[in-house]
């Protein structure tokens, strides 16, 4: 028996909401962390080593696909994107394998050379927005509220992610549509196939490591890749409130050139494409042709990089005959890479991206054990959450001039000390660390005029 006192409504039984958040991360050119993993387990097959019968398949993968192509994707280690994947709760992301690559084929030339064809820029957001719907599937809701998406992306994958997000940002882009209407979202066509309604998409956060997009339709010797922006909408990217991204000082290939976002989100790091996307491995980069013309030039640039410490003088070799090609040879490691993915992940962190902070930092891309890298952090932490400046290369001869008749017991002296001392690492970094990517000698990787990286 119930008995009710005074005017009585009984309340309205609250709905409750449901969200779903996500990962996507797009990785980059000639990158699929697949790939690398099946020359990993090929090595340790023809050591007699036990493999399931999965494994043994990967590995004939590799045998057949890459063993013989040393420039392969089976040849790369995992970019920062797939790090980043790995530390992601794995029930709640979608990898998406690089631009020209599939798992366990051959690399594709249309995707890897121009950015087209099935595993070109358009096919992977087509290859993301699939496995994302059947991701959003596996919730067994009809209905979501609300699906917000941490997106990610690396080099050609970056301008996927960026391709990806415009077509989510089109008026309607959740709304059915038909699979190859590209200039909307195919994600809402997955969607709808699945009968699964989303009312509100919000991309919380956009990561991405040096967008190159290198886009053409059409095979060609000379293909034009100035116009990227318009026919990709690249910057239709504004709706979304946390981007970040990461670029490479030092990257000055013809063919790399570098698609901006909003300066007020973007840091220049040193080094090149991959020094700052990840992928090189450890051991001996070989640049076959730095440049060439006359003795006496290629002397002169010789003592120019050896200056800027890229290089000692036995690294670098002067071909005998005209042209007289420069080559250089030099042992490097592929650790500094981690840095950027350490302070790519922070950032998401600090934006409720569910990150392992101690799987990226302490356990699985620790840089702990090396002096030069930590100090290398340091000062870029200080710069990308700080007020510092990029981490540039200055000449001592500057710094000295710029601080000339300052005196121990004065405030200044300790700015002077503390500009020493970073460029002092910076140069062990640039010799040990950083990658030199353009050659004359290797297709499509020839210098921009003037060493100059064009930007869009």
């Amino acid at each position: 028996m119930s008995i009710v006192f005074g005017d009585y409504t009984p309340p309205k039984k609250e709905t409750k909401k449901f969200e779903l958040t996500l990962g996507v991360f797009f990785d980059g050119t000639d990158n699929n962390k697949n790939n690398t993993d099946a020359k990993e387990l090929y090595g340790k097959w023809i050591k007699g080593e036990k493999l399931t019968d999965k494994e043994i398949v990967s590995a004939r993968a590799y045998e057949k696909n890459g063993e013989k192509k040393p420039q392969s994707s089976y040849h790369n280690d995992w970019s920062n994107v797939a790090r980043l994947w790995d530390c992601y709760p794995k029930l709640s992301s979608v990898y998406v394998d690089g631009i020209g690559t599939e798992t366990e084929k051959s690399d594709a030339l249309l995707g890897a050379g121009f950015g087209s064809g099935d595993t070109g820029i358009h096919g992977k957001v087509l290859e993301g927005c699939q496995k994302l719907a059947e991701l959003v599937g596996n919730s067994k809701k009809i209905t979501i509220d609300t699906l917000y998406i941490d997106v990610f992306g690396f080099s050609r994958g970056a301008a996927a992610a960026r391709v990806f997000i415009s077509q989510i940002n089109e008026k309607g882009a959740h709304k059915p549509m038909t699979k190859w209407q590209y200039k909307r979202s195919c994600f809402g066509y997955y969607l709808q196939k699945k009968e699964i309604t989303v009312r509100l998409i919000k991309i919380r956060f956009l990561g991405l490591f040096d967008t190159v997009s290198s886009y053409s339709q059409n095979v060609t010797l000379s293909p034009d890749f100035k116009n990227d922006l318009e026919d990709l909408k690249l910057n239709n990217i504004q709706s979304v409130k946390n981007v970040v991204h990461f670029t490479a000082m030092d990257e000055h290939r013809e063919n790399f050139g570098l698609t901006n976002t909003n300066p007020d989100t973007e840091k220049m790091f040193p080094g090149v494409h991959s020094d700052i996307g990840g992928s090189y491995t450890d051991g001996v980069e070989i640049v076959k042709i730095i440049d060439s013309g006359s003795k006496d030039d290629m002397k002169t640039l010789s003592e120019k990089l050896i200056n800027e410490f890229w290089y000692i003088k036995e690294q670098l070799q002067i071909s005998t005959f005209f042209p007289h090609d420069l080559k250089g040879e030099r042992k490097i490691k592929k650790t500094y890479s981690y840095i950027p993915l350490h302070l790519m992940a922070e950032w998401a962190i600090s934006k409720d991206v569910p990150f392992d902070k101690i799987l990226v930092e302490n356990k699985k891309y620790t840089i702990l054990n090396d002096a030069t890298l930590i100090q290398v952090k340091a000062r870029l932490h200080k710069y990308v959450f700080g007020n510092a400046k990029p981490y540039s290369y200055k000449w001592y001869g500057d710094i000295h001039k710029k601080y000339q008749g300052v005196q121990e017991d004065q405030k200044a002296y300790k700015d002077y000390q503390q500009e020493l001392t970073e460029q002092k690492y910076l140069r062990m970094l640039r010799h040990q660390y950083l990658h030199w990517s353009a050659d004359k000698g290797s297709i499509g990787m020839k210098p921009s005029p003037n060493r100059k990286r064009e930007t869009y």
